[in-house]
C-alpha cells in the first residue's frame, strides 16, 4: 500500500503542475489580448477628456475634466457616461465617440441642440483636439 499512496501523489502532484501551466498560458493570452485591444484603440483614447469652458450651471465648474471612454454618452439621465444635471441639456443629449481614430459628435435630438465652435450640428460631426462643444449653455473643450 506504500506505493500506492506514493503513485497517487506523485499523480495529484502532476495534475497540479499541469493546472498551473495551463493558468499561466491563459494569463499570458489575456495580457497580450489587452495590449492589443489598447493598441488598436490608440493613445488618444487614453488621454481624452472634455474640461469645462463653461458649466452654465451650478453643479458642474469651468476646469473640471471628463475623461473619454470609446463611446462616451452625454447628458442628464443616469445611464450616461458624462452626467450634467442642468435643465437645458436633455436626458440623452449627445454621444461622443471614436471611430477610425478620429472623435465624432451626435446630437440624439436635445431639445436646445448641440454646437461645435458655435457652430449647431446636424447628425454625425467629426470633432477635433481644441474643438469647444456646446450642449445647450454648457460649454466644453476636447483636449488630450
Amino acid at each position: 500500500m506504500g506505493t500506492d499512496v506514493v503513485i497517487l501523489g506523485l499523480r495529484l502532484i502532476f495534475v497540479l503542475l499541469l493546472y498551473v501551466f495551463l493558468l499561466q498560458i491563459v494569463l499570458v493570452i489575456m495580457r497580450d489580448l489587452r495590449k492589443t485591444a489598447v493598441e488598436e484603440t490608440g493613445d488618444d483614447i487614453d488621454r481624452a477628456c472634455l474640461v469645462v469652458v463653461d458649466g452654465g450651471s451650478e453643479t458642474i465648474f469651468p476646469g473640471q475634466r471628463f475623461d473619454l471612454e470609446p463611446v462616451t454618452s452625454i447628458g442628464r439621465s443616469p445611464s450616461n457616461t458624462i452626467i450634467i444635471s442642468n435643465t437645458f441639456i436633455s436626458a440623452e443629449h449627445a454621444i461622443l465617440a471614436m471611430r477610425d481614430g478620429q472623435w465624432w459628435l451626435e446630437d440624439l435630438g436635445s431639445t436646445n441642440g448641440t454646437c461645435v465652435n458655435r457652430r449647431p450640428i446636424a447628425g454625425m460631426v467629426r470633432v477635433n483636439f481644441g474643438d469647444v462643444i456646446e450642449l445647450g449653455k454648457t460649454r466644453l473643450k476636447l483636449t488630450k
